[in-house]
C-alpha cells in the first residue's frame, strides 16, 4: 500500500488535506470519489521510518558475513554496503545502510559512517577500524559474525531454558486471580454474618480489592514497571543489581559461567585484529555485559599496565571461574592465547547450557511447591469457617 497526501474539496467546498492509503492513483482515484470528494491535487509520500536504537544480533550477523564474503569476491566495501541496501527486507535497517552508503560516498571510511549511525556496538567498530588499517577487513567481519552468532545462541539457550518456568509462574498467577474475583465470591456469601479467622479474613480482603480495584492494581504495576526502568538506567542501581546477579545462590554460579563464556570469546575475538592489550581489555570489559566486572577490569588493566599477566590480574578479581583463568596462563605461556581461548569459549558455553538446564530442573519443582503452598492456603482459609459453622449446628 502507497501513502498520498491529497487536497481535497469537501461538500461545503471547502479545501482540506487527508493523507490516504491506496495501492497506486487508479485506487486512492476510485477512493476519494467514494468519500465524496474532489480531488485537487496529490503527491506520494513515504512512510516515515522510526530509528533503530540499536541493532539486534540477528542484523549484525547478516551484516557481519555478507559483507565479509561480498570483500573476499572482490566486491568494493562501498559496492558491498549498497547492495545490502538494495538486498534488505527490514525498512529500518535498509534506511542503515543507506545513510552508511551516502556517508561512504562523502569520502567517510566504513568505521566512521558506521560510527554516526549510533547503533552499532563499540566492539564492532573497533573491530572494523583495526581490520582497515590493518587491510584485514573481511577477515575481522568474519571473526565477528561469528562472534555475534554464539552470542545468540547462548542467549536464546537461557531464554529458551527458563520459558517454561515463565509460563507456569504466569499460569499460576491466572489461576490465583480467577479463583479470587469468579470462585471464591460464591464462598464468601455463606459466610456473612459469621465471625471469620484471621486467614479467611485476609483471603476476603484480597479478593473484593482484586475484584472491586483490579484497575488499581494495573496502573500500580504500570507505575512500578516505569519505575524500575528509570531506575535501571542509573548506574548505581544497574551495579547493585549486577553485584546480586554474581552472588546469588545457584545462579550466581550460573551468571559466573556465562561471563566467563564472554570473556574467553571477546577476547579470542579481538587478540589477533591488531588492538593493542589495553584497548582489548577495555572492549573486553564492555561486552562482559556485568558493571562490576567492567569496574574491576579497569584495575585488571593497571596491573596489565604496569607489566603483570593478564591471567594473574583477572585470577584476583575472584569473579571468574578457576579453570579460564587457568587456560588464560597457558595461553600466555605458550604463547596461543587466542586459540585456547576460543577452545574456552566453546567449553565455558557448555558449561553454561548445563548450568542452565540445572538450574531448570531445581525451579521447577521449586514453583510446583510454591504454587501448592498458595493453592493449599487458599483452600484452608476457605475450609477453616465451615469447621465453626458445623460447630454451631451442633
Amino acid at each position: 500500500m502507497k501513502l498520498f497526501k491529497c487536497v481535497l474539496i469537501d461538500k461545503n467546498r471547502k479545501k482540506v488535506t487527508r493523507t490516504l492509503e491506496a495501492e497506486n492513483e487508479q485506487s486512492l482515484l476510485l477512493k476519494i470519489k467514494q468519500m465524496e470528494y474532489y480531488l485537487v491535487s496529490y503527491e506520494e509520500v513515504h512512510r516515515e521510518v522510526k530509528p533503530v536504537k540499536r541493532m539486534k544480533a540477528k542484523d549484525l550477523i547478516v551484516f557481519c558475513r555478507q559483507t565479509s564474503v561480498m570483500l573476499q569476491s572482490g566486491i568494493t566495501i562501498i559496492k558491498a554496503i549498497h547492495i545490502l541496501e538494495t538486498k534488505s527486507d527490514k525498512p529500518k535497517i535498509r534506511a542503515i545502510y543507506g545513510k552508511i552508503y551516502e556517508s561512504m560516498q562523502k569520502g567517510n571510511s566504513l568505521s566512521t559512517s558506521m560510527r554516526e549511525q549510533g547503533v552499532f556496538p563499540n566492539i564492532l567498530l573497533n573491530m572494523v577500524e583495526a581490520g582497515e588499517a590493518s587491510g584485514i577487513l573481511e577477515i575481522n567481519l568474519a571473526k565477528m559474525g561469528e562472534h555475534f552468532e554464539k552470542e545468540n545462541k547462548l542467549n536464546n539457550k537461557v531464554k529458551s531454558a527458563l520459558m517454561y518456568p515463565m509460563i507456569l509462574g504466569a499460569i499460576a498467577i491466572v489461576v490465583v486471580i480467577f479463583l479470587m474475583t469468579t470462585v471464591l465470591p460464591t464462598f464468601f456469601t455463606l459466610y456473612e454474618g459469621y465471625d471469620l479467622p484471621l486467614p479467611t479474613q485476609i483471603l476476603v480482603s484480597v479478593s473484593n480489592f482484586i475484584s472491586n480495584y483490579w484497575w488499581l492494581l494495573i496502573a500500580g504495576l504500570a507505575i512500578l514497571f516505569m519505575v524500575m526502568q528509570i531506575l535501571l538506567k542509573i548506574r548505581s542501581v544497574r551495579k547493585f543489581i549486577d553485584r546480586i546477579k554474581l552472588k546469588m545462590w545457584v545462579v550466581g554460579k550460573l551468571n559466573r559461567t556465562i561471563y566467563s563464556a564472554r570473556c574467553a570469546r571477546g577476547f579470542a575475538t579481538l587478540y589477533a585484529s591488531g588492538l593493542d592489550m589495553i584497548q582489548l581489555l577495555q572492549m573486553v570489559s564492555i561486552i562482559i555485559g556485568n558493571i562490576v566486572i567492567e569496574d574491576e577490569f579497569q584495575n585488571v588493566i593497571q596491573k596489565v599496565s604496569r607489566g603483570e599477566f593478564i591471567s594473574t590480574s583477572l585470577e584476583d578479581t575472584k569473579l571468574f571461574d578457576p579453570m579460564f583463568t587457568s587456560m588464560v596462563y597457558i595461553g600466555e605461556e605458550s604463547g596461543s592465547i587466542d586459540s585456547i581461548l576460543g577452545s574456552a569459549a566453546d567449553y565455558f558455553d557448555e558449561e553454561a547450557d548445563a548450568a542452565t538446564t540445572r538450574l531448570v530442573s531445581f525451579l521447577e519443582p521449586l514453583m510446583i511447591v510454591v504454587m501448592a503452598l498458595v493453592i493449599g492456603g487458599i483452600v484452608v482459609a476457605v475450609i477453616l469457617p465451615m469447621y465453626g459453622m458445623m460447630s454451631l449446628v451442633q
